[in-house]
């Protein structure tokens, strides 16, 4: 929001008809729990000024134990910057974003348009709420974005050179936005394309793109999709195979247990941010087994045993995010069989810390690893315990080139 030189004042807004400062229903927040006691923050109502920091102290309030993992946005839009903010809370705190299915009963259609659609990008993921299958990848309706515009408040006539200087500020004022909005969208990982795309849709016109067409610009998370192709590193005298995308890392490598066994692991590492402006730092160069483990091992503590899972936001300063790896589960796709699944333990997951990126070592059950050495066509996630495609769970399928890699990688340990 910016204060131009006749005393003007100028709110960027991207809603339908909704005159600043005022809002018609501000945006309210409330949490409501599974069984399990893990939240999903429900988030409905116009975006204002405050709305980040309403989420902020939700958060704080509701979410000490780290349980809240997902947020259902339903909003008509309001003020751009504000839904910018909003956006970035939902980042730092690792939220899954998410917009409810229709009622099928009431003929409710929930939907987040405007600034609400910016805020929607916040999410770690980003998904459409489904029964049984996905949305049509033809069409939809609950996601709509268009161009940002300025509503006035005009204090009084206007005399003399003011018109002019309004004019140069609301240009300075625009492009500053437009600016932000874009560094906003890129470092949210999506395609910037959709600020051109939506240009040509003012106030009561929204752009509604496919679903199909929203994975293909990073608005929807593609949950079938590769995210990245492995790559051999030498490691010392062995070699693991790895990839990296975004703000995290998988590696698959042999590790040497005490005694001198080999043993096949998986490596999954994630940058978490310890600053509340930094929403996302991009994945440097690779990172080799070796040096994950000359940094500190966090130990398992009785209540992560009475618990079944392990409290990594005790021993990292995320924030007041989630837990990261509470009810964490390992989940294998093999081509001809149902999921394997195991719990990670003490006996079978090593978790460490190095200052800002978390790292789990995974022993990989010595089945899982020869059917990943031969298999050009499996999956294998680590996702919450009730959740397979929340926001911890990360997935990938390899192609031969892939599996040839992850061969090498283990073949001393398998």
């Amino acid at each position: 929001m910016a204060k131009l030189k006749s005393g003007l004042m100028a709110i960027a807004t991207t809603s339908l008809a909704i005159s600043a400062p005022a809002y018609a229903k501000p945006m309210e927040f409330s949490v409501q729990r599974d069984t399990t006691g893990t939240g999903e923050i429900l988030a409905s109502g116009d975006i204002g000024p405050g709305s980040a920091a309403a989420l902020e102290q939700l958060i704080k309030t509701e979410g000490a134990d780290g349980r809240l993992t997902s947020i259902t946005l339903e909003s008509e839009g309001g003020d751009l910057v504000a839904g910018i903010a909003l956006g970035r809370v939902i980042r730092r705190h690792r939220l899954v974003s998410a917009i409810d299915m229709p009622d099928i009963e009431t003929g409710h259609q929930p939907r987040c348009v405007s600034a609400c659609a910016y805020a929607f990008l916040g999410g770690s993921s980003r998904a459409f709420s489904t029964s049984y299958g996905d949305d049509d990848p033809t069409m939809q309706t609950r996601l709509g974005f268009h161009s940002y515009a300025f509503d006035y408040t005009v204090p009084g006539q206007l005399r003399g050179n003011e018109v002019r200087e309004i004019a140069d500020d609301v240009a300075q004022d625009s492009q500053k936005v437009g600016g932000e909005l874009a560094d906003y969208v890129a470092e949210m990982g999506v395609s910037v394309d959709i600020i051109q795309r939506a240009a040509g849709y003012g106030r009561n016109s929204f752009l509604f793109l496919s679903v199909e067409e929203l994975k293909k610009m990073k608005i929807l998370t593609d949950y079938s999709a590769a995210t990245g192709t492995f790559q051999l590193q030498v490691d010392g005298s062995r070699l693991q195979a790895v990839f990296t995308h975004d703000d995290h890392q998988f590696a698959f490598a042999c590790h040497a247990r005490p005694g001198g066994k080999l043993e096949p692991v998986v490596v999954f590492s994630q940058v978490y941010p310890q600053k509340p402006e930094q929403t996302f730092r991009p994945w440097g160069p690779p990172i080799k087994l070796s040096s994950i483990l000359a940094t500190p091992s966090l130990p398992w503590t009785a209540r992560d045993l009475e618990h079944g899972h392990f409290h990594a936001h005790e021993w990292i300063p995320i924030l007041d995010g989630n837990p990261v790896y509470g009810f964490m589960l390992a989940r294998l796709f093999g081509p001809d069989s149902d999921s394997d699944s195991i719990t990670l333990s003490p006996q079978n997951s090593d978790f460490r810390w190095n200052g800002d990126i978390m790292h789990a070592i995974l022993t990989l059950p010595q089945d899982w690893a020869k059917e990943i050495k031969v298999s050009n066509d499996f999956h294998l996630s680590l996702s919450e315990w009730y959740y397979g495609e929340s926001t911890w769970a990360h997935a990938f399928k390899d192609g031969k080139r892939d599996s040839e890699n992850i061969a090498f990688a283990l073949k001393d340990c398998t």
